[in-house]
């Protein structure tokens, strides 16, 4: 904009010898050694008539060279030097050229302008009014009336970038080059507003709406309507939309088209075809738009009904007529119509009925077929083929198939089919695409050869209820697989090479099938595990136990022997011996009784504890709690690797929560009972000498062996800063070393309590976490060297 501005205006002065301004100039000649013109303005030379070069005049930084001439414009020869500095020869040679010298002058070399550069706004061309009375467009004058619609073609290229007019919808910003219409309706009816239409440039983005009149809507005012890329391909960045309400016959109405200049694809000008449409509601068979819908586009009992997939175009149609909606109450179509799905689906419509036989379309667009009947494609062809029957779809009610015929799938499916069976051992399809077989057989591919084979037979599909398959045979894989096969099975002895298998019982053990519970096959998974003699070297019913020779009570034994039923293996007298359970220092018996005769099992759990004899107050007991359990109220405190002494209880005593100092300070080790609250904690001390193994073991009382389910007590180990107050350090911490849920600080395990230096210790006892109680417990702790 502003080039061409400062051309203007340098031609203008050559003609009325006005100043110039460098800095609006700029040099388009050819002038080899010309540069820019730095010094004051040419003030009053002569047109070049071969003359010296400029010896001092500035760059020229406008269009052209200008010297002051003192005469009119230079009417004789053409000048041959020099080639004039602006754009056009405003002399208008005549007759001959001008054959003057070439300008030789001094270079001009002024300083270089280095005014401040221009920051202002973009200039967006001058202002406009597209209300101006001359800049509206009279629609009824100027467009083309056909029927109910007036059409129009034009283009908003030569409006300005500005928005004089808030757009009704869109963005004000990003919306100019407003072209303003007036149009004056006939009838009091809707309008339809349209630059979707061929002669719209394809990629003209466009913005419509419409007002009562032609000046900018308040804020908040959407006007009568307006519209932003609604429109189809290959025009989708184009406008269609109807007025919300009716407009006033003989009343105008202002239409303003303009363009969106936020997009990097799209153009906001160009040239574009409006058209304006007076929409009455129409009668059986018109046209009609589905996205009216106030008022509505057809007459009252009349429905706008879409063409095919369409969302913009319509006929109207009373329901329950051809093409139409089915009537969601009463008879859903005329006489000779079927509806083609719900009666109260919008998708549903009134088809011409097919009956039976007759042919029809797939897809429902052009007929439906008779109730009870759908249209099969079979061969390249669609046929109306009734329910049930042979080729129908199966009845999802009642009987599925007529007789001789079975379903070849889901009765509720749309692709269930009513076939004829094929018998056992006649060829059949494979991919059941075919008729299917006999109910009890399935089609197998057996050594090249497709038939229908009996389920539970050699080579057939294993039944998937009851026996899997025939005598003698045995299934492959799961039952209930459509890929399991009933095949001969190996007797136990035989070899069974990879995919035979083993006659029930019987497992493929090295290539051979061996008897479950007999020696080295298999342990049985339920019931007597494994036969006389024998014992399971694992979980019953794990894939990879095996029965193996077990070793009687009282015989030598190793942590690889499976003791007889009953017994495990223990040392014993320096050795390792099959001992029985139940019996004083052995294991508990899995079943009850746990133990002999008064003797106690220390777990509640049926896969562990030991059986333990109650020994006398104050009596020798193992603290490991293997062989000897303290009287009641007493705990065994540690004085040896093996042995301790039972201790009577004392009854903590509160606060004992601080970790250092703790509550009391024992030099041997002592027992107590107490209870912990949430949050609590119960903490005593111990003086050991260097070397010493520290032990400790809380019980509940009332619920020996911590039964899961119950409280859940935690040991742990601080050994106490010298100075006998603040930071202490953890030593070791047990949670369910013990039996159950019942902690043991055992050195043996835990080794940070082993050999620890001389000093003090704290032994505290809390709830697994702070919200957990201990109601009651018995703690007992020592140490030996």
């Amino acid at each position: 904009m502003r080039t061409r501005r400062a051309l203007g205006f340098a031609l203008g002065c050559l003609l009325t010898r006005c100043a110039v301004e460098p800095a609006d100039l700029i040099y388009v000649g050819s002038d080899a050694e010309a540069t820019e013109d730095v010094g004051p303005d040419d003030v009053g030379a002569a047109l070049d008539a071969g003359g010296a070069r400029d010896a001092g005049a500035p760059t020229d930084r406008g269009v052209t060279d200008v010297p002051r001439e003192a005469a009119v414009v230079d009417a004789g020869l053409r000048d041959a030097g020099l080639r004039d500095a602006v754009a056009t020869d405003l002399g208008r040679d005549v007759p001959t050229v001008d054959s003057g010298a070439r300008d030789t002058g001094v270079r001009d070399t002024g300083a270089f302008d280095t005014g401040v550069r221009d920051t202002g706004p973009l200039d967006t061309g001058p202002a406009y009014d597209p209300c101006a009375t001359s800049a509206v467009i009279d629609l009824n004058a100027m467009g083309t009336l056909a029927g109910e619609t007036t059409s129009y073609t034009g283009s908003n290229a030569s409006t300005g970038r500005s928005a004089p007019l808030r757009p009704a919808c869109g963005s004000a910003s990003s919306i100019g080059h407003q072209v303003a219409f007036r149009y004056v309706p006939r009838a009091g009816v809707r309008l339809r507003v349209s630059t979707d239409n061929a002669g719209t440039a394809v990629n003209l983005d466009t913005v419509v709406w419409a007002q009562a009149a032609c000046a900018s809507l308040p804020s908040g005012n959407s006007g009568l309507g307006c519209d932003d890329d609604s429109g189809n391909d290959p025009r989708g960045f184009s406008s269609v939309f109807t007025t919300s309400a009716a407009v006033t016959a003989g009343t105008p109405v202002y239409i303003i088209v303009a363009g969106y200049d936020g997009a990097s694809t799209t153009t906001p000008t160009g040239a574009f075809a409006l058209t304006v449409t007076e929409v009455y509601p129409g009668m059986t068979g018109a046209a009609c738009d589905p996205r009216e819908v106030t008022p509505a586009p057809c007459v009252a009992a009349l429905r706008c009904v879409p063409t095919g997939t369409s969302t913009t175009v319509g006929t109207c149609l009373a329901d329950g007529t051809a093409g139409a909606r089915c009537r969601s109450a009463g008879l859903a179509c005329d006489a000779g119509l079927t509806c083609s799905g719900a009666v109260t689906s919008t998708a549903s419509r009134c088809r011409a009925t097919v009956a039976v036989g007759g042919a029809c379309d797939p897809a429902g667009a052009a007929n439906v077929c008779a109730a009870g009947s759908h249209c099969i494609t079979a061969s390249g062809a669609s046929t109306c083929v009734a329910e049930g029957t042979a080729g129908g779809r199966c009845r999802s009610t009642g009987m599925a198939c007529d007789a001789t015929l079975v379903c070849s799938g889901a009765v509720s499916s749309t692709s269930s089919r009513c076939r004829g069976t094929i018998a056992v051992g006649a060829a059949c399809d494979a991919a059941g695409t075919g008729d299917p077989c006999v109910t009890g057989s399935t089609c197998l591919t057996v050594a090249g050869n497709t038939t229908c084979v009996a389920d539970g037979t050699a080579n057939g599909r294993c039944r998937a209820s009851g026996v899997a398959c025939d005598a003698g045979l045995g299934c492959t894989g799961t039952q209930t697989a459509t890929a399991s096969r009933c095949v001969m099975a190996v007797a136990v002895g035989g070899a069974c090479p990879t995919g035979s298998i083993c006659v029930a019982g019987s497992t493929c053990l090295s290539a051979v099938c061996v008897a479950d519970g007999s020696l080295n096959g298999r342990c049985r998974a339920s019931g007597m595990a494994c036969d006389a003699g024998l014992g399971c070297n694992g979980t019953q019913t794990a894939t990879a136990s095996r029965c193996v020779m077990a070793v009687p009570v009282g015989g030598a034994c190793t942590a690889a022997s499976v003791c007889a039923s009953g017994s495990r293996c223990l040392a014993s007298g320096g050795g390792m011996i099959c001992v029985a359970d139940g019996g004083a220092g052995n294991f508990c018996r899995a079943d009850a009784p746990r133990c002999n005769t008064s003797l106690t099992c220390s777990s509640a759990y049926t896969n562990e504890g030991w059986c333990l004899s109650t020994v006398a107050s104050g009596a020798t007991c193992d603290w490991t709690g293997r062989s000897t359990l303290c009287p009641t109220g007493e705990g065994c405190v540690a004085t040896s690797a093996t042995a301790g002494s039972c201790a009577r209880a004392q009854a903590e005593a509160e606060d004992n929560n601080p970790i250092n100092p703790p509550m009391t300070t024992s030099t041997t080790g002592a027992a107590f009972t107490g209870s912990i609250t949430a949050g609590d904690r119960d903490c005593f001390g111990l003086t050991v000498p260097a070397g010493a193994s520290i032990y400790a073991q809380v019980q509940l009382p009332m619920a020996p062996g911590c039964p899961i389910g119950g409280a859940d007590p935690v040991i742990t180990l601080y050994r106490l800063a010298a100075s006998g107050t603040g930071s202490s350090t953890v030593t070791s911490q047990d949670d369910s070393d013990g039996f159950g849920l019942c902690p043991m600080l055992n050195p043996t395990v835990q080794t940070n309590a082993r050999n620890v230096s001389a000093g003090s210790y704290a032994v505290c006892v809390t709830g697994l976490r702070s919200t957990t109680t201990v109601p009651d417990y018995l703690l007992s702790f020592g140490y030996y060297r």
